[in-house]
């Protein structure tokens, strides 16, 4: 008797592939596909040719993306630029700058008492 993957994924990886070309999550792709999302995670780690279908799928998806957000930043879009540079040139962009300070720092407490 055949497996469930043999049954309903092995065949299909074509398939699984164009669904992450057009923005399916992977929970999706289970739904689709009759299998418990929790028994397709066990098969991307238990049959490669999955797992490479789909990071390959992903991987085109991604690239669409990448490539819109770069257009949006090039044609004045200050959201995407913002973004873009954030990630891309993190160390100029980031929000948060550390500053390293060598040398002492001296610190006088005066200590005033109450008069009562």
């Amino acid at each position: 008797m055949k497996s469930k993957y043999e049954t309903h994924v092995a065949d299909r990886l074509d398939v699984i592939r164009g669904w992450c070309r057009d923005g399916l999550t992977e929970e999706e792709i289970a739904k689709r596909l009759g299998v418990a999302c929790s028994t397709f995670r066990k098969y991307k780690g238990d049959y490669p040719a999955l797992s490479a279908a789909l990071k390959e799928g992903k991987e085109v998806a991604d690239y669409r993306v990448e490539n819109a957000l770069y257009n949006k930043a090039i044609n004045g879009d200050t959201t995407a630029m913002i973004f873009w540079l954030k990630n891309r040139r993190s160390e100029q962009w980031r929000e948060k700058q550390e500053v390293a300070h060598s040398g002492g720092i001296d610190i006088t407490v005066d200590v005033v008492e109450d008069g009562d």
